[in-house]
């Protein structure tokens, strides 16, 4: 112990070093929760948006309502929301539900804003490791990281709870591996395996840690000696990261979000690589010049890959450059650089439709990437600020001014990005000025008009949300659908939310015209049958209602729509056999 103490006399860490009697580390994590806090805080008086938080939290009370082993045991064994079996993401919702009470959605906003934290300080830790002694860039790169633009929807949306939490693990995990790189102590690669796992159950992105701790191995640590404990990790996250992708395709299956092949094997890979190449530029420039927020986007997508040929033309020459400066890097031995650069491209593959689950582009989809991205261009202006001619102490301070500046533009836009998520009709409408050509703000906007008409005690003001929800599907119908009234096959689900509309207006006739052509588009569309046969049933037209009741039976998921299996059963099935059993019902038969 006391050479150990004497060595690290002889070697001073960073910490060692204080600013104005604090360490810098203490400095740095007060600086990122200031500046963090400065950027969300106006998130914390926010409720549930409408788009996954019901879905994952607000149906689901019962299973966060008190820190008990039948919850957990419902979590971990029985029960996942939508097709997402991300356990570690639903047990801190159950811890977050015992806190703070399992209503407050300032609870788990309070949740996503810590994790945030953490995550920016494991930024700046990342940085130290790589580039020892560099605090000032190392804080700027977590600075950007803390209040940028992109990360406004991973924070802001209570359901995006995963993408601060699996990046935690992650970087945690990575720093641990790079800790017993240090000083070969083998606990650390017990922690790193351990958080691996977290981070796995957390978000499914996570797969990408082996590709970036390997890429960490060869080109930062290609000279450490390899050692047996080392091997059996690496063989370890080998086989944790095959068992988890099979388990959790397998869950996909079972929701039919994935058809028997997890990966695809004979696309198109030239496509695919033209596509991939499109995601990854978007992600470039939205990090370098953060324009519009929004959870939807026009583009890029596969499927109009070749409608923007400008945007297909220029993401091809930003990959050319990215690999050129990545090849540089490699020449001149830029290791930490070439490093940097991969962790950032290997952390967005599970983004590229690699499985065919209609990914396409998503501001939370760069959560983690960014740090990588964000370190490495910090470290690179830096070190291109030091080859430049002239006083050190004036570029210093232009340095300075233009960080300070690039943090007020990109605070003041992230604070006015926070708004978008003050209520559900905020995020419906800013997602369709943002992305006017995807049908899914226009669906998600009708759907909230219906939930305000059905919760309205003003039949004056309801009647007035249902003409506004129509208003929408008019405005969508007219974008979409050819003028002789052929509509594109992915408005089914469009369609049926304006038969629903017209129903609750009193237009029978519509409602039946929108329901038929929905269903005509998607005849497995199981949401959309079982909101028509409820209209039948409502029309007193029994043998019909069967009907389609026995064809939803016939195709419904066992796992995906169970809850409306279980709603035929007990409500709609009673009603129709009642019907089919009385006057009216024989009535209704005859009527047809």
């Amino acid at each position: 112990m006391g050479k150990r103490t004497a060595i690290n006399r002889q070697h001073p860490t960073v910490d060692d070093n204080r600013i104005w009697g604090v360490r810098p580390s203490l400095l740095a994590f007060f600086l990122l929760l200031v500046c963090s806090y400065l950027v969300f805080h106006d998130m914390f008086a926010h409720p549930f948006i409408d788009y996954d938080d019901h879905t994952i939290i607000v149906d689901r009370f019962d299973k966060y309502d008190g820190l008990t082993f039948e919850n957990i045991r419902e979590i971990v064994l029985e029960d996942f929301p939508r097709e997402e079996p991300l356990i570690v993401r639903d047990l801190s919702y159950l811890v977050n539900a015992e806190i703070f009470g399992v209503q407050n959605p300032k609870g788990y906003l309070l949740g996503n804003f810590v994790l945030h934290v953490f995550s920016s300080y494991l930024v700046y830790l990342l940085a130290l490791r790589l580039y020892p002694g560099g605090i000032i860039p190392a804080l700027a790169g977590a600075l950007l990281f803390s209040i940028h633009p992109i990360h406004v929807e991973s924070i802001a949306w209570i359901s995006s709870r995963k993408d601060p939490l699996y990046t935690v693990f992650f970087l945690s995990a990575l720093l641990s591996y790079m800790a017993y790189l240090k000083n070969y102590s083998k606990r650390w690669l017990g922690f790193s395996f351990l958080l691996v796992l977290f981070s796995f159950f957390s978000k499914s992105a996570a797969i990408s840690f082996f590709p970036v701790v390997a890429a960490y191995r060869f080109f930062v640590e290609r000279d450490k000696r390899f050692t047996l404990a080392e091997t059996i990790y690496g063989i370890a996250l080998i086989v944790a990261t095959v068992l988890f992708v099979f388990w959790y395709s397998d869950i996909l299956k079972q929701f039919g979000v994935l058809s028997s092949n997890s990966i695809d094997v004979d696309r198109n890979w030239f496509i695919w690589i033209l596509s991939s190449c499109t995601y990854i530029t978007f992600y470039i420039q939205k990090l370098i010049l953060p324009l519009q927020q929004s959870t939807f986007y026009d583009y890029p997508a596969s499927p109009a890959l070749f409608v923007h040929i400008g945007f297909l033309l220029a993401s091809m020459v930003v990959m050319g450059v990215y690999g050129a400066y990545l090849w540089r890097s490699y020449t001149r031995d830029a290791k930490q650089s070439v490093f940097l650069g991969l962790f950032f491209l290997f952390s967005l593959v599970p983004y590229l439709e690699l499985a065919r689950v209609g990914i396409y582009v998503a501001d939370r989809y760069a959560y983690l990437s960014s740090a990588p991205f964000l370190v490495m261009t910090t470290f690179a202006v830096g070190r291109w600020l030091k080859k430049t001619g002239g006083n050190e102490q004036v570029r210093k301070g232009v340095a300075a001014v233009v960080l300070v500046l690039i943090i007020i533009l990109w605070g003041s836009k992230s604070i006015r990005a926070v708004t978008n998520w003050e209520s559900t009709m905020s995020f419906w409408q800013n997602s369709l000025k943002v992305a006017p050509n995807r049908l899914d703000p226009y669906k998600g906007l009708m759907r909230h008009y219906i939930k305000l008409f059905i919760y309205s005690s003003d039949r004056s003001r309801g009647k007035d949300y249902l003409l506004a929800a129509r208003k929408v599907g008019g405005s969508a119908v007219s974008r979409f659908c050819r003028p002789d009234g052929t509509c594109p096959k992915n408005m089914y689900r469009l369609l049926e939310v304006y038969a629903e509309i017209e129903w609750n207006l009193g237009n029978a006739g519509q409602a039946e015209k929108y329901f038929q052509q929905s269903l005509s588009l998607s005849p497995t569309y199981v949401e959309g049958a079982f909101m028509y046969a409820t209209f039948l049933v409502h029309q007193t037209r029994y043998q019909e209602a069967l009907a389609q009741i026995r064809k939803i039976e016939r195709s419904a998921n066992p796992y995906m729509n169970r809850n409306i299996l279980v709603d035929i059963q007990k409500r709609l099935l009673p009603l129709v056999e009642k019907g089919l059993n009385s006057n009216s019902g024989r009535s209704g038969e005859t009527g047809q």
